[in-house]
């Protein structure tokens, strides 16, 4: 699927999505009634640690919306590793960035509020801080950049979506809502930043850190895979900024976010 049948597909999605929060492609025998997912994608998404109970998947154009603000295509649910992850990856996708040292490339939309490149230089600084094998630079020019912050207008929401790892290459489109400094959410630069930051984390391979359920965002915790747990990392991180919940607050890295980010690279 080319960028532009992405984006059309992920803009039309957004009007029913509405909070925050990559084997086979599906075939004739995973056919299920209109508005549902069949039970073999939910087993793939569920064998990777994706939340499908409390923020069930929906089925939109040529994929999914999974766990709240991640959009996936039947393409992308095909390259899954249908077997549980290590024992070793609670928090992230199996997919990865590769050709490490590396640097990311990100592109913001001229569009967007001057505020906004506070807010991602921000973000990236936030990254770059870590000195992992990544790296990332804001490019004035879009051709060419790993990643495009591509604009959205709602003065009711939803916040953000993006994706994961595909071919080894981040996920490439970040869809960032244009009103999030205005009186209609009243986020501060940093807040933007945490937000840009959660997204800029999906894709690069991330999951919800609360994906296992209970405090402080899910009620309930899904049927998970177990012992899927990165090592140095607390199983309960209430401010991480990989929280489904993030919206509206602050959250720079957490000891267990640093740990996390410098285990995957």
């Amino acid at each position: 699927m080319n960028l532009m049948k992405k984006l059309v597909s992920i803009g039309l999605l957004l009007f029913v999505l509405l909070t925050i929060d990559s084997c086979q492609q599906p075939g004739q025998n995973d056919v299920a009634p209109k508005n549902q997912v069949p039970e073999a994608v939910l087993k793939k998404l569920r064998d990777q640690g994706l939340n499908v109970t409390e923020r069930p998947p929906i089925p939109f154009g040529e994929g999914y919306l999974v766990d709240g603000d991640i959009y996936m295509s039947h393409e992308d649910v095909g390259m899954l590793i249908a077997a549980k992850l290590p024992a070793t990856e609670q928090y992230c996708i199996s997919s990865r960035v590769t050709g490490t040292p590396r640097n990311i490339t990100i592109h913001l939309a001229t569009t967007f509020p001057s505020v906004y490149v506070t807010a991602l230089n921000t973000a990236i600084a936030r990254f770059n801080a870590q000195a992992l094998t990544l790296t990332f630079t804001r490019v004035t020019i879009s051709a060419g950049a790993d990643i495009h912050i591509t604009p959205y207008n709602n003065a009711s929401g939803p916040l953000a979506s993006s994706g994961f790892p595909s071919a080894g290459n981040p996920y490439g489109t970040i869809l960032l809502n244009t009103m999030l400094s205005s009186i209609s959410y009243g986020f501060t630069t940093d807040t933007i930043a945490t937000l840009i930051a959660h997204e800029i984390g999906h894709c690069i391979g991330l999951l919800h850190t609360d994906y296992l359920g209970g405090a402080p965002c899910n009620a309930q915790p899904p049927i998970l895979p177990s012992g899927q747990h990165i090592p140095g990392t607390p199983t309960s991180d209430p401010l991480s900024f990989m929280l489904s919940c993030v919206a509206g607050n602050n959250r720079p890295f957490t000891t267990g976010d640093r740990t996390a980010l410098a285990y995957m690279y």
